[in-house]
Protein backbone atom coordinates (compact mmCIF):
# COMPACT_ATOMS: atom_id res chain seq x y z
CA UNK A 1 0.00 0.00 0.00
CA UNK A 2 1.69 2.85 -1.15
CA UNK A 3 1.08 6.74 0.80
CA UNK A 4 1.99 9.83 0.11
CA UNK A 5 0.81 13.36 1.95
CA UNK A 6 2.24 16.48 1.23
CA UNK A 7 1.34 20.31 2.29
CA UNK A 8 3.15 23.30 2.53
CA UNK A 9 4.71 21.89 6.20
CA UNK A 10 6.99 18.84 4.07
CA UNK A 11 5.63 15.74 3.52
CA UNK A 12 5.03 11.66 4.73
CA UNK A 13 5.15 8.95 2.43
CA UNK A 14 5.85 5.04 1.82
CA UNK A 15 8.44 4.15 -0.51
CA UNK A 16 11.10 1.54 -0.73
CA UNK A 17 14.74 1.27 -0.02
CA UNK A 18 17.27 -1.77 -1.04
CA UNK A 19 13.93 -3.06 -1.97
CA UNK A 20 12.73 -2.89 2.18
CA UNK A 21 9.30 -0.93 2.99
CA UNK A 22 9.81 2.62 4.24
CA UNK A 23 8.55 5.43 5.07
CA UNK A 24 9.86 8.75 5.41
CA UNK A 25 9.28 11.80 7.05
CA UNK A 26 9.97 16.25 6.18
CA UNK A 27 9.49 18.95 7.94
CA UNK A 28 10.50 21.94 6.21
CA UNK A 29 10.62 24.18 9.20
CA UNK A 30 12.65 22.77 11.63
CA UNK A 31 14.47 20.80 9.01
CA UNK A 32 13.61 17.42 10.24
CA UNK A 33 13.65 14.16 8.82
CA UNK A 34 13.29 10.65 9.81
CA UNK A 35 13.29 7.22 7.04
CA UNK A 36 11.50 4.10 9.39
CA UNK A 37 13.27 0.87 7.02
CA UNK A 38 11.74 -2.33 7.46
CA UNK A 39 14.42 -4.70 7.91
CA UNK A 40 14.06 -8.43 7.25
CA UNK A 41 10.29 -8.17 8.74
CA UNK A 42 11.66 -8.34 11.91
CA UNK A 43 13.79 -5.23 12.46
CA UNK A 44 12.69 -1.29 12.15
CA UNK A 45 15.95 0.96 11.51
CA UNK A 46 15.06 4.38 12.27
CA UNK A 47 17.34 7.39 11.05
CA UNK A 48 16.61 10.66 12.33
CA UNK A 49 18.10 13.75 11.24
CA UNK A 50 17.05 17.50 13.02
CA UNK A 51 18.32 20.48 11.28
CA UNK A 52 20.04 18.93 7.95
CA UNK A 53 18.91 18.97 4.30
CA UNK A 54 16.34 17.44 3.18
CA UNK A 55 17.19 13.38 2.23
CA UNK A 56 20.05 13.37 4.67
CA UNK A 57 18.48 10.18 6.84
CA UNK A 58 17.66 8.71 3.79
CA UNK A 59 21.32 9.14 2.97
CA UNK A 60 22.37 7.69 6.24
CA UNK A 61 19.97 4.42 5.64
CA UNK A 62 21.57 4.16 2.26
CA UNK A 63 24.97 3.49 3.69
CA UNK A 64 23.93 1.46 6.52
CA UNK A 65 24.21 -2.89 5.51
CA UNK A 66 20.63 -3.30 5.96
CA UNK A 67 21.04 -6.71 3.83
CA UNK A 68 23.06 -8.08 6.68
CA UNK A 69 20.18 -6.97 9.62
CA UNK A 70 17.82 -9.00 7.19
CA UNK A 71 20.16 -12.14 7.12
CA UNK A 72 20.49 -11.80 10.86
CA UNK A 73 19.39 -15.27 11.90
CA UNK A 74 17.51 -15.68 15.29
CA UNK A 75 20.28 -17.36 18.01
Amino acid sequence: MKFERESIDGYEKSTELKGMPTFEKWDIEGKDNTVNVLVGKRFIVTVDTDNMPEGSARKIAEGLDLNALANESSK
